[in-house]
């Protein structure tokens, strides 16, 4: 014959302390050491600019593998410490990139990157000259010029009449006609690497080259480094747009700490556009972009408005 149980309530006894307690063992209510109450706790207030802040500080370090946090997953990340519904941070980035494209800085340097002589008879112009002023007068020269070996064959007088405007002209003319000859003599090529002369202070030395003892670095060998008159700002404009020209999966341009201001902010902007990167002239890229970071780069962007071309 099978019995049938019938439930039953636990007695409670009164403990010597005056509180109730369950006879059974089983109806004892254990407090999860994992959850605390959250009865009369207040909750603590932030301000928003700080919350994003700290986020991205801590998302601008290297993680285990030495690649930078994934943009997307920091800008989520933000989004939430911020307390802002990810899909509206989200809107206002995209927006904000959006209108990065369109403020993209105009560089002789980049129409020209197919031609590597073009682009050093260009910078060999607007070294310590401005655009404006420097390239109608590279307009001038090609037009009157079109081949290095004209160029190579050209009266320095007549040269030097022509880049008058610009100051220094005996000494540019000089220097044109020299970086022709040794063009025409030995042609640039990507197998035929040239060590370069100049050196660079170790706070501009890029992370992937490291500096001697000395506290200055070598810059990296280029195909173009043996030629007259290429100082940093040549072989920067080089490595950063004929570069990837020549290989375009090429990240030499990744590499490039420019001193010059235009070429600054063509990185900036490039390692904000093409990686999602904050990117300093100083410190090479050190963290996914921020709605922040991106409003005060348009700022930058519309305020110089380079377009040197």
């Amino acid at each position: 014959m099978n019995r049938i149980y019938q439930p039953t309530t636990p007695k409670k006894t009164r403990s010597s302390s005056g509180r109730l307690s369950s006879d059974s063992s089983r109806e004892r209510i254990i407090q999860s050491p994992y959850f605390s109450p959250t009865k009369g706790r207040t909750p603590a207030k932030y301000d928003a600019s700080d919350v994003e802040e700290a986020t991205f500080y801590r998302l601008r370090s290297f993680d285990k593998s030495n690649e930078y946090k994934n943009p997307v997953k920091a800008s989520y990340e933000c989004g939430r410490a911020t307390g802002r519904d990810f899909g509206d941070y989200r809107s206002e980035m995209s927006r904000l990139t959006s209108h990065l494209g369109t403020l993209k800085p105009i560089l002789i340097q980049e129409q020209v990157a197919d031609d590597p002589w073009k682009l050093l008879v260009a910078v060999t112009l607007l070294n310590k000259t401005a655009g404006k002023l420097a390239i109608p007068v590279f307009h001038d020269i090609i037009k009157r010029w079109p081949t290095p070996f004209d160029l190579s064959q050209a009266d320095d007088k007549e040269l030097a009449a022509l880049i008058h405007r610009l100051g220094t002209y005996n000494i540019r003319s000089k220097r044109l006609i020299a970086i022709s000859k040794a063009y025409v003599q030995e042609p640039p090529s990507l197998y035929d690497i040239r060590s370069s002369n100049k050196t660079s202070t170790h706070r501009r030395c890029s992370r992937f080259f490291t500096p001697p003892s000395n506290g200055h670095c070598k810059y990296p060998g280029t195909p173009v480094s043996h030629y007259p008159g290429t100082g940093p700002y040549a072989l920067d404009s080089y490595r950063i747009f004929s570069s990837v020209r020549d290989e375009p999966d090429s990240e030499e341009w990744m590499t490039v700490m420019p001193s010059d201001k235009e070429l600054i902010l063509f990185l900036k902007w490039k390692w904000a556009f093409i990686k999602g990167m904050e990117w300093s002239s100083m410190k090479g890229a050190v963290g996914a972009i921020t709605e922040k970071y991106l409003s005060s780069l348009i700022a930058e962007l519309e305020k110089n408005n380079v377009t040197t071309s």
